[in-house]
């Protein structure tokens, strides 16, 4: 490791682009790296701004396709920090004289391949088994892939989808097997591996019964936000330099979207028969893992005494459990129908759709975005703890700094790693981390929030 003087420090160790069997490093061109991860995208993303004065988009020439592999040295880790990517286009691109200036968009190089992929035969059995054989069989990776079983088995007409996409679709509705009326996964990808995870397995500590023993995510953390350059005992490289907050308890959009309650309609193809199946968010609350102190949630006035008989939002879909069950017995798995072989493939879209739109807008009740001195390690779906000053008058933060609600533990939704390379005398890295979670306050302390 090179002898860095701040926890923003870094070297560029090389950039190579490989053509065929030659390589070449285009280290000293680089002005700026930025990589990107979310929780919500089956592949990591990348901004690469090049000064060119060796004409390299002639000479090589740079095209898209071209596997790029970036090599860091940082101040956090001994080794250094090794990114293995595809160039998916060339942008923003401006000449001047001999030298000229470019955006590369890089990806993971199995979204190319992705790309070229349009899916026609069925596909049954698990999620979690899908989704492993597409990344093998049609993706054909050798990137680990991180996963849960989901509680039910599905069979599914890819209608010439892409992979991803299809991953993406089958992750919203599948259910864990550790909760109760609670739905939804996420399917992405890091530095580690593909991940296809319950969203109450992201929420939950290590102890706690919703996790996934699968599940390879970290914590980092406590990240502190001080004032001005006040000393301490806490290593610089945990504080926190920038904090934004762009959602605090939108209680609008979040009874418009379901995330209270809902009502859902459904007509069974195969029997006439019509349903409603009601959600309500106060009586599953209890059942879900949460990343926040609060116990129950907030009374909203003029709803929460309506919330079972009102609908935040209305859905209605057409179902059959009939579609593929080919025996004799009757498909449906509702007890009422008194089946004895029901299908192993049943409709259960109608109930889980409600379930997974409350879970993943619950998710939105706090959105952070903290800047911090470089940290390569952290992931899209680890925890970042963070430590906010309270806001309250000096007499009374005297004696309790932190700000209780805004402070605690949260999901890493997105990071993006900035290897900026014209600043400062060994560059700037900076790790820019957006974060949510469900709940308010701390986890080792009661919330004001639906306690009063």
């Amino acid at each position: 490791m090179a002898n860095f003087q701040s926890p923003t420090d870094f070297t560029l160790k090389s950039v190579l682009i490989t053509k065929g069997n030659s390589t070449y490093d285009i280290k000293q061109l680089v002005g700026l790296f930025a990589y990107i991860e979310d929780v919500t995208s089956p592949f990591v993303t990348a901004k690469m701004q090049v000064v060119d004065s060796a004409g390299l988009l002639q000479s090589l020439p740079i095209q898209t396709g071209d596997k790029i592999q970036i090599s860091i040295n940082t101040s956090f880790s001994e080794e250094p920090i090794d990114y293995s990517l595809a160039i998916s286009s060339v942008g923003g691109r401006y000449a001047e004289q001999r030298k000229q200036t470019y955006t590369l968009t890089c990806v993971s190089p199995e979204a190319l391949v992705d790309s070229d992929i349009r899916l026609v035969r069925n596909l049954r059995g698990n999620p979690e088994k899908i989704i492993g054989e597409l990344l093998l069989n049609d993706i054909k990776t050798d990137k680990t892939f991180y996963s849960e079983k989901s509680k039910f088995d599905i069979n599914i007409s890819p209608n010439r989808r892409r992979p991803f996409s299809l991953c993406s679709t089958i992750a919203t509705g599948s259910v864990s097997l550790k909760t109760k009326k609670s739905a939804g996964f996420f399917f992405w990808e890091t530095r580690r591996g593909y991940n296809f995870f319950a969203a109450d397995s992201l929420c939950a500590t290590k102890e706690s019964e919703f996790r996934s023993e699968n599940l390879n995510t970290e914590a980092f953390g406590p990240y502190i936000e001080r004032l001005g350059n006040q000393a301490g005992d806490v290593d610089s490289r945990n504080n926190i330099l920038k904090s934004v907050f762009s959602t605090d308890m939108d209680v609008f959009t979040a009874l418009r979207t379901g995330r209270y309650n809902s009502n859902t309609a459904t007509f069974n193809l195969s029997t006439g028969e019509y349903k409603e199946h009601k959600y309500n968010y106060y009586d599953q609350y209890a059942n879900q893992a949460h990343l926040g102190g609060q116990e129950s949630l907030d009374e909203i006035p003029g709803v929460s005494e309506n919330i079972t008989t009102n609908e935040g939002k209305y859905m209605s879909f057409v179902i059959d459990h009939e579609r593929w069950h080919n025996k004799l017995s009757i498909a449906s798995p509702e007890p009422t129908d008194g089946s004895d072989e029901p299908t192993q493939y049943a409709d259960n879209h109608a109930q889980i759709v409600s379930y997974a739109l409350s879970r993943y807008n619950s998710l939105k009740t706090q959105q952070c975005t903290i800047v911090i001195a470089g940290n390569p390690m952290i992931c899209a779906g680890d925890k970042v703890d963070i430590k906010l000053i309270s806001k309250l008058p000096s007499s009374v933060s005297f004696t309790d700094p932190w700000d209780k609600e805004s402070s605690g533990l949260y999901l890493v939704s997105e990071v993006t790693h900035t290897y900026d390379t014209t600043l400062d005398r060994n560059g700037r890295f900076l790790t820019t981390i957006r974060l949510m979670r469900d709940s308010f306050g701390m986890q080792d302390q009661v919330s004001s929030h639906g306690n009063k």
